[in-house]
């Protein structure tokens, strides 16, 4: 059974943080308010409509946007791992006599990367302006290092060396990594600017009701 180094009060609280915003960003909807949020942009809406009341990931705005911070949370999953993959690639290597490497199927390290590239790849397909800007904010090189690890860890172990179900879960992972991947120039260039992001959220229209003069009935988010 292989242990991990990194300090688990950390990684608990790195789960819950994924966690959570999986739960809130699963509508195209949530994630448009979110990324106003994050940049200090609100709209006025009805009290059974306040998304973020219960649900305080940043309280400030974030430089950078929603795409900073998930992508922050993106390289702390990935530092776990490393640190993981170092320890389980030497004792894997160092293991001359033995028929399979360490297990890593279950470890903490690839759930939790696991579900915060899956929450990049979730968020990127519902609004795909806030995948361009993931890309931006540096989630390529990123997937780079991750993609050279799986491939390493392959390669030097050996496959007849590797468990199906370690196997199973590198791929995976892999597979996960490549819905966020892309080798374009485009999306390896520098983050946008604050105010070019501010420019590409959505419009906020105003709807009124035409039955009851001047009252606006609902907000809409495009």
């Amino acid at each position: 059974m292989c242990r991990s180094s990194s300090h688990p009060r950390r990684k608990d609280s790195l789960r819950s943080s994924v966690e959570k915003l999986d739960r809130h960003l699963s509508t195209s909807r949530q994630i448009a308010m979110k990324r106003m949020h994050c940049l200090g942009v609100s709209i006025a809406e009805s009290p059974s409509t306040q998304l973020w009341e219960q649900f305080e990931i940043c309280g400030d705005v974030i430089h950078g946007g929603l795409a900073a911070l998930l992508v922050s949370l993106l390289n702390e999953a990935f530092q776990y791992w490393s640190i993981f993959y170092e320890t389980i690639a030497v004792g894997s290597c160092s293991q001359e006599k033995s028929a399979t490497t360490p297990t890593i199927c279950h470890s903490d390290e690839v759930e939790i990367l696991q579900r915060t590239v899956r929450l990049l790849s979730n968020v990127s397909q519902l609004d795909p302006t806030l995948g361009e800007e993931i890309g931006r904010a540096g989630s390529q090189s990123i997937c780079t290092l991750l993609l050279k690890q799986i491939n390493r860890y392959t390669t030097t172990i050996g496959e007849e060396r590797i468990s199906e179900e370690d196997s199973d879960a590198l791929v995976e992972l892999q597979d996960s990594v490549f819905e966020i991947y892309s080798p374009s120039s485009a999306a390896r260039s520098m983050p946008f600017e604050q105010d070019v992001l501010h420019s590409r959220l959505p419009l906020v229209y105003n709807l009124t009701s035409t039955s009851q003069c001047g009252e606006t009935s609902s907000s809409k988010v495009d």
